[in-house]
């Protein structure tokens, strides 16, 4: 017969490993969790401020559609259209490459769109639209509207209106980050 086969040693062991039943019972402790993040789910009688609203507006953020009125097909033709990188090269670099530029478009600074719009009367009835990522050219009989593969700074863009191509030309300066990577 073995020691462990006696109950009395074997109550005597579990006497020793026994705790208190009311320090078993674990106090209730709110958890943070996902449902808690934000205003006042971790800490309670803390109250956030509405953000204020501009006197001025005309519509509240939750009045502008966030789809596209060019998604709607209203029948006006697309143009068609190419996007061009753009590079400003030097001698330095056409003939002892000392700039460290490539040609590859990581390069490049500038986009240029070129739409034919051969319809098209004269530039009085274009209406362009550039955001940062986005282009947009209507006509009465044609629509474009186009995300550009980078994000581009739309105050210091030009466009020009070639009228024996009817063509319209539009230059956008690519933004770039501090390291000079193009934001897309």
């Amino acid at each position: 017969m073995t020691e462990y086969d006696n109950t009395q040693l074997l109550q005597g062991l579990m006497d020793l490993i026994k705790t208190d039943p009311q320090e078993e019972v674990p106090e209730q402790l709110s958890r943070p969790n996902p449902g808690a993040i934000g205003p006042g789910g971790l800490l309670p009688g803390v109250k956030v401020a509405k953000p204020k609203e501009d006197p001025k507006a005309i519509w509240d953020p939750e009045e502008v559609p966030e789809v596209l009125e060019d998604d709607i097909d209203d029948g006006r033709e697309q143009p068609e259209y190419d996007i061009i990188y753009r590079q400003a090269v030097g001698t330095e670099d056409a003939y002892l490459g000392m700039s460290g530029k490539t040609p590859s478009s990581t390069n490049c600074e500038q986009l240029s769109v070129e739409v034919r719009m051969p319809l098209a009367t004269g530039i009085g009835e274009i209406d362009l639209d550039v955001q940062e990522t986005y282009l947009r050219v209507a006509s009465p009989a044609y629509k474009l509207g186009v995300y550009l593969p980078h994000r581009v700074n739309s105050d210091k863009g030009t466009a020009k209106w070639d009228a024996g191509k009817k063509v319209l030309l539009v230059h956008l300066p690519i933004r770039r980050d501090e390291f000079g990577m193009a934001l897309s």
